[in-house]
């Protein structure tokens, strides 16, 4: 049996599946056509199963639970915990944006003659009294 598209009104659990699906996939920050991707389907086959109006095998909930770090109980029943209980991988795009803005910061840390270096110390509350200076 594969996913398919459900004749007639889907069921209330096929609409409450659906609106766990979508609420996992929100929470992930991922668009319909960027969890299609991960699930080699079309954006309109997403949109189907959000809505409740195409069937889904427990296979495919697991893949969903993977691409949005969900537990797959959690959008199968309701129960247990709330989206998202893990990290999810970051796609080849995100990560390609994620490098641009660490190396952008590091261009303008190395402008500044900032190190970017972690050093172990909490400056915050002392940069918050006395307004950023020493003393």
């Amino acid at each position: 049996m594969s996913d398919e598209v459900v004749s007639g009104e889907p069921s209330p659990y096929e609409v409450d599946l659906g609106g766990r699906i979508a609420q996992a996939r929100q929470a992930a920050a991922l668009t319909q056509a960027e969890l299609a991707d991960h699930l080699n389907l079309t954006r309109s086959s997403v949109a189907n199963i959000e809505a409740g109006r195409q069937a889904i095998l427990a296979e495919r909930v697991v893949q969903i639970g993977e691409a949005t770090g969900t537990d797959a109980r959690w959008l199968l029943t309701g129960d247990a915990y709330a989206p998202p209980l893990r990290p999810r991988l970051l796609s080849a795009k995100q990560a390609a944006q994620v490098g641009r803005a660490i190396t952008a910061l590091q261009a303008v840390a190395r402008d500044l003659d900032v190190s970017l270096e972690p050093t172990g110390e909490d400056h915050t509350a002392t940069d918050r009294e006395t307004g950023g200076h020493d003393g």
